[in-house]
C-alpha cells in the first residue's frame, strides 16, 4: 500500500513539474513592448538577420504580413564576467552606429514577446 501511494505521489509531482515547464504561467505586459515591435503582424513574409565583426552585434530586418518593415539592432556588450550580453535594442537600423538607429527600452516584457 505504501509503495502504491509513493508511486502516485511521484507520478503526480512529475506531471506537475512537466506542466510548469511546458505551460509557463508567467505573462507579460504588451504595453511595455515598443509599438514598432508590438505592431508586427504574423506570419512574417521575411526575416533576415546578420552579425557584425564588432564582437557579435546582431541586426535584423523583419517584413510582416502587412508589408511593414522593421529594422532592429542588438549591440553586443560585455558582462563583468566577460560574457557577451545583448541588453540594448535599437529600432530603425541594423546596427546601433547607424544614424537612424533609435534606442528603445529593452524590457523583460520585450524579451518575452513572441514576435521577437
Amino acid at each position: 500500500m505504501k509503495r502504491k501511494k509513493l508511486m502516485i505521489a511521484l507520478v503526480s509531482m512529475t506531471a506537475l513539474l512537466l506542466a510548469l515547464v511546458v505551460f509557463p504561467f508567467g505573462s507579460y505586459d504588451l504595453s511595455q513592448v515598443h509599438s514598432d515591435l508590438r505592431g508586427l503582424r504574423e506570419p512574417y513574409q521575411t526575416v533576415q538577420a546578420g552579425y557584425y565583426l564588432d564582437g557579435g552585434s546582431v541586426g535584423a530586418v523583419i517584413i510582416d504580413a502587412d508589408d511593414r518593415e522593421v529594422r532592429v539592432a542588438f549591440p553586443v556588450g560585455t558582462s563583468p564576467s566577460g560574457q557577451r550580453t545583448y541588453d540594448r535594442v535599437f529600432i530603425g537600423a541594423m546596427h546601433a552606429s547607424e544614424s537612424n538607429a533609435v534606442e528603445v527600452p529593452f524590457t523583460l516584457d520585450t524579451r518575452h514577446h513572441s514576435s521577437i
